[in-house]
């Protein structure tokens, strides 16, 4: 697995990532997505630990030659 942290210039913790797999995704976000969006194509799904924004999911889509991220709470909500 691959982890990124990302810091603040005075060396404060901003967040930290990691890529999932599909199969990773909670349940509640996989119901959010087919009801959603359901013509559009998983392309990249990332956990996501935020110092201000808490815990996310963040999903990645294609559409129409262009990338769109959504994130999600674990229980299927909209940040």
């Amino acid at each position: 697995e691959s982890y990124r942290a990302d810091f603040h210039a005075d060396g404060t913790w901003r967040e930290t990532e990691n890529s999932i797999k599909k199969s990773e995704i909670p349940k509640a976000i996989q119901d959010a997505i087919e009801k959603e969006y359901p013509d559009k194509k998983i392309t990249e799904a990332e956990h996501v630990v935020s110092a201000t924004q808490g815990e996310f999911y963040d999903i990645e889509f294609k559409q129409e030659g262009k990338n769109m991220d959504v994130m999600y709470r674990k229980d299927g909500t909209k940040v």
